[in-house]
């Protein structure tokens, strides 16, 4: 056993639940994507344990219920790799942790905004009016390309 899985589950062991560990593990291993309805949150680690704790820390601090969902690796190794998928309340979460500014250099305006392109999207089926509003709102609002691209992505454009 490997010195960081024994301090994990040392960690997991003291029993204190605390808002600051919930936000850590989202910062240190988040990701954030989007459905149609909002945005979803995926954590993933390798060790079932922690899986199961980001599971009970999110059902105890804000009465949500996510999936645990595991896959096999393919590598050498062939570890499982475990996956704590959220789609509900992920705005207020990140919000409450403190998180909404940083994960992905997103400003809460600049949320709403992307939403409002989102609703844009969906009743325009042109790929090309898509990435003028996403150059024209980085010229705007000074957002960096890296954001457009990952716009464009989930547009499928």
């Amino acid at each position: 056993m490997s010195f960081t899985i024994k301090v994990k589950e040392e960690l997991i062991g003291l029993g204190k639940e605390e808002k600051t560990e919930l936000s850590a593990i989202i910062k240190m291993s988040g990701s954030l994507g989007i459905s149609s309805q909002g945005l979803t949150l995926s954590v993933i680690t390798e060790n079932a344990k922690i899986a199961r704790h980001i599971y009970e820390l999110l059902a105890t601090f804000y009465q949500v219920k996510s999936d645990i969902r595991h896959h096999q690796k393919t590598n050498l190794r062939k570890n499982r790799v475990y996956t704590v998928f959220l789609d509900t309340n992920v705005e207020q979460i990140l919000a409450d942790l403190h998180l909404a500014d940083s994960f992905l250099e997103l400003k809460p305006v600049l949320i709403k905004l992307f939403y409002q392109m989102m609703k844009l999207a969906e009743l325009i089926c042109e790929g090309l009016f898509c990435q003028v509003v996403v150059c024209a709102i980085q010229n705007q609002e000074n957002i960096s390309w890296r954001f457009c691209r990952f716009i464009l992505t989930m547009l499928r454009i």
